[in-house]
C-alpha cells in the first residue's frame, strides 16, 4: 500500500472499497488474539495503530472508489451499504 505502484495495481484491478474503522474498534479487534505482523511486539498498541493509520488512511482513501464506516455496524449492514453504493450494470 505504501508503494505507488501497489496502489495503481489496486485501482486497475477493480473497485476498491475502504472499510474505515476507528482506532478504538481496531484495538478491540486486534486484542482478540489475531496475529498481526505490523503490530507484533508493539509496547504501545494504540500508539502503533495511530502511527499506521496516520500514514495509511490517506493512501486508502486515495485508491478507494467507495469508503464505508464500519463502527457500530454488523457485517450484514456494511454489506448492504456497499451494495447500495456500488454502480449497477
Amino acid at each position: 500500500m505504501l508503494l505507488g505502484e501497489n496502489r495503481q495495481r489496486l485501482r486497475e484491478g477493480g473497485i476498491v472499497i475502504y472499510l474505515e474503522t476507528s482506532i478504538e474498534q481496531q484495538l478491540k479487534r486486534v486484542r482478540q488474539g489475531e496475529r498481526r505482523p505490523l503490530l507484533a511486539g508493539a509496547p504501545d498498541l494504540e500508539g502503533r495503530l495511530i502511527e499506521l493509520m496516520t500514514r495509511r488512511a490517506p493512501l486508502y482513501a486515495e485508491v478507494a472508489a467507495l469508503t464505508v464506516r464500519t463502527d457500530g455496524h454488523r457485517v450484514r449492514e456494511v454489506v448492504d451499504q456497499i451494495l447500495k453504493q456500488l454502480p449497477s450494470d
